[in-house]
């Protein structure tokens, strides 16, 4: 099970990074009748929280050229590579050392027709972590038994990069020995008229800690539903920072509909909602494979003006964890899944603010975990009921400054 405890305060974003070049030609062709070479990948930075859990990475190779015979790729650690890496990328990487990595796979067969395959290389993200706070390298080299390698593509190159956080202001991994989530943290959300609210269990029956994990609910039970909501309103609210939620949703429902978001503890405008303003983090509905990034407020919801945009959609394997962030200040609201950006909201800083009241994102707000179910004329549509009980789970939640 993937945990951390905060005792390096890290965090870690890798940047799959391929050295890539053409297969070397003269006028007549290329020199290689067949070859190897690292497949291209997109340039990308993933987040990885401090956890003491195995992740994997692919290595992956292509073959090509005019000769196409069945040969073995054998994977290999390259670290006399880094100092020629550091000069072409006019970097000072450090070489990741060998306890925070393994090679698994490391031999792999391409057969006669077969065009590429991957080796994987397997790293733990809290020894990494744990190291001084800098950039590393780890180059991948690798050989064919029967075909060249192209030089020029002949390296697969990860690079982690170690910063440290803030100081975390709110925890909570729930690991603990009662089924109860901590009452000096959470309480249940109370029963209302509103689509996400009017089914709320009164009771701990459809939200409880099991196994280390915090399980929210939505059920039929004795012929009525139920639905579950944890917030930390009275018990901890803050103004600016870091949210971080690792979630899944092990059993998706018609109908259904959880979310991780914040509400103000008191708003900044009299009136209620929407008027105090809301950050919705995540929400899923249905059995849908993405999740949706929402702000509400007076200006986007009553005055109905969408400049900037105020929702975006990202794609989620839902019965996997992700770790849904968001990171606040006063000019802007960024979302993030997997630590990687996908929606943000700017302060516009409006003459009129007072009236408009775009704005409302500048007092302390609470968190609240929830699984709603719909009904007609609601988000989520109607309810299958053969698909309940509905179930998401979250392993952990840090906010940090």
């Amino acid at each position: 099970m993937m945990r951390w405890r905060n005792k390096s305060n890290c965090l870690i974003v890798f940047a799959a990074i391929l050295l890539l070049a053409s297969c070397k030609k003269d006028k007549n062709g290329p020199q290689i009748q067949g070859w190897v070479s690292a497949t291209s990948i997109t340039v990308n930075e993933v987040f990885a929280s401090d956890v003491d859990e195995t992740k994997r990475l692919q290595l992956s190779v292509t073959k090509g050229g005019i000769q196409d015979i069945e040969t073995s790729i054998t994977f290999k650690a390259a670290p006399e590579a880094i100092d020629s890496v550091n000069k072409v990328m006019n970097a000072t990487y450090k070489l990741l050392p060998e306890s925070c990595y393994s090679i698994e796979d490391g031999e792999i067969s391409l057969a006669e027709g077969q065009k590429s395959g991957a080796g994987v290389l397997a790293y733990n993200p809290r020894k990494i972590a744990q190291l001084p706070a800098a950039k590393y390298l780890l180059p991948v080299g690798f050989r064919s038994s029967t075909l060249m390698v192209n030089p020029d593509r002949s390296k697969i190159i990860y690079a982690f990069s170690v910063d440290k956080l803030g100081n975390v202001i709110f925890e909570d991994d729930f690991v603990q020995a009662s089924a109860i989530p901590d009452p000096e943290k959470w309480s249940l959300c109370e029963r209302g008229t509103s689509d996400w609210n009017r089914y709320l269990s009164k009771s701990y029956d459809q939200v409880y800690v099991e196994n280390g994990m915090l399980v929210l609910k939505a059920e039929i039970k004795d012929g009525k539903y139920q639905t579950s909501g944890l917030e930390s309103r009275d018990k901890f609210s803050f103004r600016y920072g870091k949210v971080e939620v690792r979630a899944r949703f092990t059993k998706t429902a018609q109908g259904g509909w959880p979310a991780i978001w914040m509400m103000p503890q008191t708003g900044k405008y009299p009136g209620g909602w929407p008027y105090g303003g809301e950050i919705d983090i995540m929400e899923q509905l249905n059995h849908d494979k993405i999740a949706h990034h929402t702000v509400h407020s007076h200006y986007t919801n009553i005055l109905g003006i969408k400049t900037p945009v105020v929702t975006a959609t990202a794609p989620i394997v839902a019965d996997d964890f992700n770790v849904y962030g968001l990171k606040w200040s006063a000019e802007e609201i960024v979302f993030t899944i997997d630590g990687k950006e996908t929606f943000r909201y700017a302060n516009l800083h409006l003459a009129d603010e007072a009236d408009k009241k775009q704005w409302p994102f500048d007092v302390p707000f609470y968190m609240i975990f929830d699984y709603a179910v719909g009904g007609p004329n609601t988000w989520p549509g109607p309810i299958n009921d053969t698909e309940l009980p509905a179930k998401m789970e979250i392993d952990w939640i840090r906010v940090s400054r």
